[in-house]
């Protein structure tokens, strides 16, 4: 099925551009805006990823335009040693390009914690070193390892609403409330797919409707 969701997001001193976007699982549209208001759905598609693509992927499946996210960037160092040498541990028994993934993405579940509270650098080494991060450092590594194994990836940048369990939590008089707040996750791209969103906090190849996107890696913005 589908899950859509409809915010009024309003600022007296305007709103900042949010994007119209879309990949294999999720629709972003601007349905309408004036400078202080915009109304804009967002559509999780819950179908189970139809991609078949073999692991390794081969290297000519991979188009030119999407090349440079395997490449090795200053906070995602994709070719240390140390960290290929992981990536190659943990992906060696996989078939497919989403299982391999899917390895990444249970090892960063399994052997990160999340913490607000770090002062360390958010690069994928310091997380992989230290074993905690917080949002930016685990899409960082998240990213860094998908690309050690072939597979393109790069970070989005979204807000979380507020509420819907999403963000810093607080109590006001024993309720509890979420603040929601921005967000770093990653888009991954299959060759016989598209891009698909994961969060390597949270989920494999989906994010819910309650991530809206302001921009990816690369993306032009006016």
């Amino acid at each position: 099925g589908e899950h859509t969701v409809v915010y009024d997001i309003v600022n007296p001193r305007g709103v900042a551009f949010i994007p119209d976007y879309s990949n294999e699982s999720f629709v972003q549209k601007v349905v309408s805006q004036d400078e202080f208001s915009k109304r804009v759905q967002v559509t999780a598609k819950m179908h189970p990823l139809r991609s078949k693509v073999l692991f390794p992927i081969p290297a000519n499946a991979v188009p030119q335009s999407q090349s440079q996210y395997l490449m090795p960037e200053k906070d995602r160092q994709s070719n240390d040693p140390s960290l290929t040498r992981l990536v190659a541990e943990i992906t060696g028994n996989s078939r497919t390009a989403t299982e391999a993934a899917n390895t990444i993405f249970s090892w960063l579940a399994d052997n990160l914690t999340f913490d607000t509270s770090i002062t360390v650098s958010s690069d994928a080494l310091s997380a992989l070193k230290h074993r905690k991060a917080y949002c930016v450092g685990y899409s960082n590594l998240a990213v860094a390892m998908l690309r050690a194994a072939g597979i393109p990836a790069r970070v989005a940048h979204g807000y979380l609403p507020p509420g819907y369990e999403w963000g810093f939590s607080k109590d006001y008089w024993g309720v509890k409330v979420n603040d929601g707040g921005f967000h770093a996750y990653l888009e991954l791209f299959y060759p016989d797919t598209g891009w698909v969103f994961s969060d390597a906090e949270h989920s494999h190849n989906f994010v819910d409707p309650f991530h809206i996107i302001l921009r990816l890696d690369g993306m032009v913005m006016p």
